[in-house]
Protein backbone atom coordinates (compact mmCIF):
# COMPACT_ATOMS: atom_id res chain seq x y z
CA UNK A 1 0.00 0.00 0.00
CA UNK A 2 1.25 3.38 -0.94
CA UNK A 3 0.87 6.60 1.38
CA UNK A 4 0.74 9.54 0.34
CA UNK A 5 1.85 12.96 2.41
CA UNK A 6 -1.28 14.40 1.07
CA UNK A 7 -5.13 14.92 0.68
CA UNK A 8 -8.09 15.16 -2.04
CA UNK A 9 -8.50 18.43 -3.83
CA UNK A 10 -11.47 19.71 -5.10
CA UNK A 11 -10.44 19.19 -8.91
CA UNK A 12 -9.98 15.40 -7.29
CA UNK A 13 -5.82 15.75 -7.77
CA UNK A 14 -3.89 15.05 -4.58
CA UNK A 15 -2.71 18.41 -2.96
CA UNK A 16 0.77 17.67 -1.29
CA UNK A 17 1.81 18.68 1.74
CA UNK A 18 3.67 22.18 1.78
CA UNK A 19 5.88 24.05 5.06
CA UNK A 20 6.42 27.41 3.45
CA UNK A 21 2.74 28.58 2.54
CA UNK A 22 1.98 32.11 3.69
CA UNK A 23 -1.01 33.46 5.53
CA UNK A 24 -1.08 37.06 7.23
CA UNK A 25 2.66 37.49 6.82
CA UNK A 26 3.23 34.36 8.42
CA UNK A 27 4.97 31.36 6.98
CA UNK A 28 2.49 28.21 7.99
CA UNK A 29 2.16 24.39 6.84
CA UNK A 30 -0.57 23.23 4.92
CA UNK A 31 -1.38 21.50 1.61
CA UNK A 32 -0.80 22.65 -1.85
CA UNK A 33 -2.73 21.29 -5.10
CA UNK A 34 -0.36 21.57 -8.17
CA UNK A 35 -2.76 21.16 -10.51
CA UNK A 36 -5.64 24.32 -9.95
CA UNK A 37 -3.21 25.86 -7.18
CA UNK A 38 -5.66 25.85 -4.41
CA UNK A 39 -4.28 26.04 -0.94
CA UNK A 40 -5.62 24.76 2.17
CA UNK A 41 -4.04 25.79 5.48
CA UNK A 42 -3.10 23.85 8.85
CA UNK A 43 -6.43 24.34 10.86
CA UNK A 44 -4.28 24.38 14.08
CA UNK A 45 -1.71 27.67 12.72
CA UNK A 46 -4.49 29.51 11.33
CA UNK A 47 -6.75 29.72 14.24
CA UNK A 48 -3.94 30.96 16.32
CA UNK A 49 -3.17 33.80 13.78
CA UNK A 50 -6.78 34.44 13.00
CA UNK A 51 -6.98 35.08 17.35
CA UNK A 52 -3.72 36.95 17.40
CA UNK A 53 -5.30 39.68 14.56
CA UNK A 54 -8.77 39.98 16.58
CA UNK A 55 -6.56 40.43 19.47
CA UNK A 56 -4.80 42.95 18.02
CA UNK A 57 -7.91 45.00 16.89
CA UNK A 58 -9.64 44.70 20.24
CA UNK A 59 -6.39 46.31 21.58
CA UNK A 60 -6.86 49.34 18.82
CA UNK A 61 -10.18 49.27 19.91
CA UNK A 62 -9.93 49.95 23.38
CA UNK A 63 -6.99 52.09 22.84
CA UNK A 64 -9.40 54.34 20.58
CA UNK A 65 -11.68 54.44 23.15
CA UNK A 66 -10.29 55.70 26.00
Amino acid sequence: MIKSKGMMCVCGEIAEYATNLKFNNFNIDGWKCKSCSEIYYNPKRIEKILLLNRLKKMKDYLTLIQ
